[in-house]
C-alpha cells in the first residue's frame, strides 16, 4: 500500500511538470483525466499560468456520483496566487457533452484581487508624476488606463518609479523598465512605450493605446537682416519674369508706335530707328523708376503707351510694398534643410535623443544608411551625455542654435509654452510610432488587457 502511494504520488508530480509545458497558445485546448482522489493534490502542485487552457475530467463528487464526470478548468492569477476551480460542464450519462462557455478572455477576466508588478516612468502626459501634501501619485493617460484595468479585471498593483525606458548593453542585458520586464520583476510597464522591433524581441506590448510620430525640432531662426537675396525673394522668379516681360513689351510697342508716328506725321526728317529704340527705353525705364523724361510724349498714340505702363508699374510697385510690409510685419521661419539626411550634409548640427529610449534604439541598430551614419558620427560621441527627458533635451535646443532634439510630437507641444523660445520642426524627418503598455514576453494578460 506504501509503495503504491509512492508511485501514485510520484505520477501526480509527473503530471504536474508535464502541464507547466503545454503550450499557452490559447487557441488549443487541453484534456487531462484522472481519479477523484488525485485531482486535488494535482491542483496543488500545479503551476497554471492565466493564459494556459486546461480541462480536468473527474468523476462527480459524492453524494452525485452515478451523473457521470465534470470538466473542471483550473488556472493562478499570478504565481504565487491560489488556484481558481471553474465549472466548465458536467458530461451525464447517456447525454451528450455540448458546451457553450464564453471565450478564454471572459471567463478569465476576474483576477479575484491578486498583486502585479508596476514599472512607471514620470512621462507627461502618458504618466504624469505628481506630489500632493507630501503624498506622491501619478496621473495621465496611460496611467489612468491602467487603473481603469485594475478596476474591471479586479486586481490590485504594487507600483515603482524608474528613470528610463531601457536600452540594451553590451553585455546583451536591458537596463529601466524594459530591464524589470526581461527580469521577471514587473509584469507591466506604464509609460509611453514605442514598440520597436528590438523591444518586440524580448517583451510584449497591449494592443496599440495611441500612433503618434517622433519628429526633429531646432530653435527656431529668422532672416533679420534684409539683403538683395532677401529683397528679391519678395515675389518668385515666374513674377519676376512676367515684370521683365512686361518691360520689354512696353519698349517694343513704345518703339513701333514712335516710328510710326514719325514717319507718317509729315516732319520734314524722321529719326533713325536705333535713336528712336534708345529714346524709348530710357523712357520706359524711366516709367519704372518712378522718373519724368525731358520731353513729353508727342503722339496721342505714345502717351497711351506710357500711361499704360505707368499702370501697370504703379500696380507692380503697390504690390510689392505690401508684400515687403507683410515680410517685415510677421516673421517666417528658416529651415536650413529638410530631412535626415539634411544633418549629415550640413554638419553643423548636433543632433540628440534621450537616453534609454526608443530612438535611441532605433538609430543604433537602424538597417538603413542614413540613420546609421547619424548614430555614429552624431549621437555616438555624445552618448554620455545625452539628456534624460524631454523638457531637457527641448531646453537644450533653447540654449544652442545648433542643437538638434528628437521628441515626440505631442511631447514637445506639452512644453512648448514653458520654454524660452520658439521651436521649427525640420520636414520629412518624422518617424510614426505606436505606444502601448508594456508586458513580459509570453505575459498571461495580454489578451485578456486587449480584450477590454
Amino acid at each position: 500500500m506504501k509503495g503504491l502511494r509512492h508511485q501514485q504520488a510520484h505520477c501526480i508530480i509527473q503530471t504536474s511538470c508535464l502541464l507547466l509545458q503545454l503550450p499557452t497558445n490559447h487557441t488549443s485546448r487541453w484534456l487531462l483525466a484522472v481519479a477523484q482522489s488525485s485531482a486535488a493534490q494535482l491542483l496543488k502542485l500545479a503551476q497554471l499560468p492565466l493564459n494556459r487552457e486546461l480541462l480536468i475530467l473527474a468523476p462527480v463528487p459524492p453524494p452525485e456520483p452515478h451523473l457521470g464526470l465534470r470538466l473542471l478548468e483550473a488556472f493562478r492569477v499570478a504565481p504565487n496566487s491560489h488556484m481558481r476551480v471553474l465549472h466548465f460542464a458536467d458530461w451525464l450519462v447517456g447525454h451528450h457533452l455540448h458546451p457553450h462557455p464564453p471565450p478564454l478572455e471572459r471567463r478569465r477576466a476576474d483576477f479575484r484581487g491578486a498583486t502585479l508588478n508596476v514599472s512607471i516612468k514620470n512621462d507627461p502626459p502618458y504618466a504624469i508624476r505628481n506630489i500632493m501634501n507630501g503624498t506622491l501619485y501619478f496621473s495621465g493617460y496611460f496611467y489612468d488606463t491602467w487603473h481603469l484595468l485594475s478596476e474591471q479585471l479586479n486586481f490590485t498593483y504594487r507600483m515603482w518609479e524608474q528613470t528610463s525606458w531601457g536600452s540594451l548593453s553590451e553585455a546583451g542585458e536591458w537596463s529601466g523598465m524594459t530591464g524589470d520586464l526581461t527580469r521577471g520583476v514587473a509584469d507591466a510597464a506604464i509609460a509611453s512605450f514605442t514598440q520597436t522591433t528590438m523591444r518586440n524581441q524580448h517583451v510584449d506590448f497591449t494592443m496599440p493605446l495611441i500612433r503618434t510620430r517622433s519628429a526633429v525640432f531646432i530653435r527656431e531662426r529668422y532672416e533679420t537682416e534684409p539683403n538683395l537675396r532677401w529683397l528679391t525673394s519678395i515675389f518668385s522668379a515666374p513674377l519676376w519674369f512676367a515684370i521683365g516681360a512686361m518691360a520689354m513689351l512696353d519698349i517694343v510697342s513704345y518703339v513701333v508706335v514712335g516710328y510710326l508716328h514719325q514717319k507718317f506725321a509729315c516732319q520734314e526728317r524722321a529719326a533713325s530707328i536705333p535713336r528712336i529704340l534708345h529714346d524709348c527705353s530710357f523712357t520706359i525705364f524711366g516709367v519704372f523708376c518712378s522718373q519724368g523724361t525731358a520731353a513729353a510724349p508727342a503722339g496721342a498714340c505714345e502717351r497711351c503707351v506710357v500711361v499704360a505702363s505707368l499702370a501697370g508699374v504703379m500696380t507692380v510697385q503697390a504690390a510689392f510694398g505690401a508684400a515687403l510690409v507683410a515680410r517685415l510685419a510677421v516673421k517666417t521661419p528658416v529651415l536650413p534643410f529638410s530631412g535626415l539626411q539634411g544633418f549629415l550634409t550640413d554638419r553643423t548640427y548636433q543632433l540628440a535623443v534621450v537616453a534609454d529610449s526608443a530612438e535611441l534604439t532605433n538609430f543604433e541598430y537602424a538597417a538603413d544608411n542614413v540613420r546609421r551614419a547619424l548614430y555614429l558620427q552624431l549621437i555616438a560621441p555624445n552618448k554620455d551625455i545625452l539628456p534624460h527627458g524631454n523638457i531637457e533635451g527641448l531646453q537644450r535646443v533653447c540654449s544652442n542654435a545648433k542643437y538638434a532634439f528628437i521628441a515626440k510630437h505631442e511631447t514637445s507641444m506639452l512644453y512648448s509654452k514653458s520654454l524660452s523660445c520658439a521651436l521649427s520642426e525640420i520636414p520629412e524627418a518624422s518617424t510614426p510610432y505606436y505606444l502601448g503598455i508594456g508586458l513580459q514576453k509570453g505575459s498571461p494578460y495580454r489578451k485578456i488587457i486587449n480584450d477590454k
